[in-house]
Formats: C-alpha cells, sequence, structure tokens
C-alpha cells in the first residue's frame, strides 16, 4: 500500500486509496489497533477509486472525496440504488440515510473539515432504533469500520454518477429519469395486456391508475387465479378511490348449506347473520378465521383475515395480502371442487 502525504502535493489530483497525513511520520505515530485496521482491509481500500481514507497524527479517519458535486441530492437516484437517500444541509453537511426497517434507520454524517479543503470530511454514523418523528436515540460511532463502510457505499455510487455521465453528459439524471420513463410506460403496457382477460375490472379506468407494483402483483398471482374454476377476482374501485380485490363466487358455493363439504376438506363455514357476513376457519386450528362479506348481494366479498393479534383486509394490495387473497381463493375452488363432483353424481 502506498504511503502518501497530504501535505506533500497538491491533494485531489490522485486518489489511491489511503493517505496519512504527515506520510511516514503520522503512520509510525498510529494506534496498533488502527494500524492492524488499516493493514487487515488493504484490499477495501485500495479498491476504492472515488474516495480516499485519510489517517491523521491523532488516529482519527476522515474522507476526501474526489468529485465533490456528487454529494448533491440531484444525483439521488444514484443513492437509491444502495437503498439510501442523500440530504444537504445549510452549512454543507451531507446526510446520507438508510434504513432496513420503519423504526432501524442508518445516519452517516460527512462534515466538512474547514474552508481550505472542502473535499475532506469527517464521518459520524449513527444507528437510530424508533420512529423518527418521536425523537428516537441516536447511537453515534465514528469506528474506523463504519468509516470504511461509509466510504464504500459513497465510492459504489459516485462510480455509477460517473459512468452515467459518461454516457448520457452532465444532464445524465433527467436523461436517466425520462429514459425510465419511457421503459416504465412499455413495462405497464406489457402488464396491462397480460392481466386484462385474467382479472374482473369493475370500473374501465382501473387498470390505467393502478400503480406498476399493483400490477406486477396482478401478473404474478395470473397463473393461479386462470386456474380457478368456480371463483374469480374481481378489482373494484370504491368512491373513495380504494381498489378493493375482491373474491367473485361464480356458483354460489359460499354458503353454510355446503358445510358438510367443507368440513370434509377440513375446514368449517358459518353464517353470521347478525353482520351479514360468512367466517371459514380451519377446523383443527384456532386461527385464521377468515371473515368474508359481500357489498352489494352480488357473489363478490370482501375478505379479512383474523390473527390473535389483531386483522388485516387480504381485500387490498399492501404487502402480501393479495398474495394471501389468492391463496384463500384456491383452498375455495378445491372445496367448490367436491361440491360440484358431488353434485354431478346426484
Amino acid at each position: 500500500m502506498k504511503i502518501n502525504s497530504i501535505n506533500a502535493q497538491p491533494y485531489n489530483t490522485n486518489f489511491n486509496g489511503l493517505k496519512y497525513q504527515n506520510g511516514l511520520k503520522t503512520k509510525a505515530i498510529l494506534k496498533p489497533e488502527l494500524k492492524e485496521f488499516l493493514k487487515a482491509n488493504e484490499a477495501r481500500i485500495n479498491k476504492l477509486k472515488f474516495v480516499d481514507i485519510i489517517a491523521n497524527d491523532c488516529n482519527d479517519l476522515f474522507l476526501d472525496i474526489k468529485n465533490t458535486r456528487y454529494l448533491d441530492p440531484n444525483y439521488e437516484l444514484f443513492y437509491d440504488e444502495e437503498n439510501c437517500g442523500i440530504n444537504l444541509n445549510n452549512d454543507n453537511v451531507v446526510e446520507i440515510w438508510s434504513h432496513s426497517h420503519d423504526t432501524v434507520h442508518e445516519l452517516r454524517e460527512l462534515k466538512p473539515v474547514d474552508k481550505d479543503t472542502q473535499s475532506i470530511y469527517s464521518v459520524n454514523v449513527a444507528t437510530i432504533i424508533g420512529f423518527l418523528a418521536f425523537r428516537p436515540d441516536y447511537v453515534w460511532t465514528h469506528s474506523p469500520e463504519a468509516i470504511l463502510k461509509c466510504a464504500e457505499l459513497i465510492d459504489s455510487s459516485h462510480q455509477k454518477i460517473d459512468d452515467a455521465e459518461y454516457q448520457y453528459g452532465m444532464d445524465c439524471v433527467k436523461v436517466i429519469e425520462e429514459a425510465d420513463k419511457l421503459v416504465e410506460y412499455g413495462h405497464r403496457l406489457d402488464l396491462i395486456d397480460k392481466v386484462s382477460s385474467t382479472y374482473n375490472f369493475e370500473q374501465d379506468d382501473i387498470l390505467n391508475h393502478l400503480p406498476t407494483d399493483d400490477l406486477e402483483n396482478l401478473f404474478k398471482n395470473k397463473e393461479d387465479v386462470e386456474n380457478l374454476k368456480y371463483y374469480g377476482i374481481t378489482i373494484n374501485k370504491t368512491s373513495y378511490n380504494y381498489v378493493e380485490p375482491m373474491i367473485y363466487d361464480k356458483y354460489g358455493y359460499i354458503d353454510d348449506k355446503y358445510s358438510d363439504y367443507y368440513g370434509d376438506n377440513g375446514y368449517v363455514i358459518f353464517n353470521n347473520k347478525e353482520y351479514d357476513r360468512f367466517k371459514i376457519a380451519p377446523i383443527k386450528r384456532e386461527y385464521p378465521v377468515f371473515t368474508i362479506f359481500s357489498k352489494n348481494k352480488d357473489n363478490k366479498y370482501i375478505c379479512h383475515v383474523d390473527f390473535y393479534d389483531g386483522g388485516s383486509n387480504l381485500s387490498s394490495f399492501g404487502g402480501s395480502s393479495f398474495n394471501e387473497l389468492v391463496q384463500f381463493t384456491k383452498t375455495l375452488d378445491k372445496i367448490a371442487d367436491s361440491i360440484n363432483n358431488a353434485q354431478k353424481k346426484g
């Protein structure tokens, strides 16, 4: 690994991964733990092309960033590929956010060291547990490992920005966004064409207004829905523009008069007449309990599933709800098949 002094030559002209504040003098006085860390991670550091690690005489590590304009939030889409967002505060402090869960965030805070070396930043990394709106505790660290990981993240994003500018020019963000829109539009048309005949749509304009993720969900379940014999899935838009996937019972087999057939298939069906809804559940287990009801008495049912700690609306595209709705409908279809076969036999 090369040993370069940041005082011996103009900085920013040659990025080599690792630099020392005063060359060999700084390296000699580093604590053994930091020396060991730098040696053990030599390969990772040498891979960096757009960021240098700087070790100073106080055993602190800083980042020197080759193209600081790449820290502009205008380039956020390239950070988003790393599941991150980026902010630039009024004091030129750069914040790079990521989250693995609604209540677990990581903040990387880059502060300029001084006005003369505007490309050099100190780094603090915080793990934040809790909802940001409720002022959770920030657990800060500036450990060598956290700083190196931050450098790798920035280096990866800046490589993508550099490649994009080389290919599309300085206006690469706008070019890519416009291209992405065209690609998504084509993708949407393809999805609409593939699912339009599989599902029943109550209103003509639903498909054109469904988010792309929801269209992809419809396509993912297309084969299962097409294999249903006695049921279908109907998509309805409410007066509040809320989209509801509903179970369409083509032959009226959701009825407690068929309870024996439900029992033969390991389920019980109960007509809760007080609330005009049916409850269907596995016989051998208390949960889950599927609650279904028809809004318009037309054999199209909204579906909820109840667990010990609450309930979930399966007639939606939130999370895995729609997938679970289709799987439950497959179960109903299997029961309906036994009903149909028995009726054929008389």
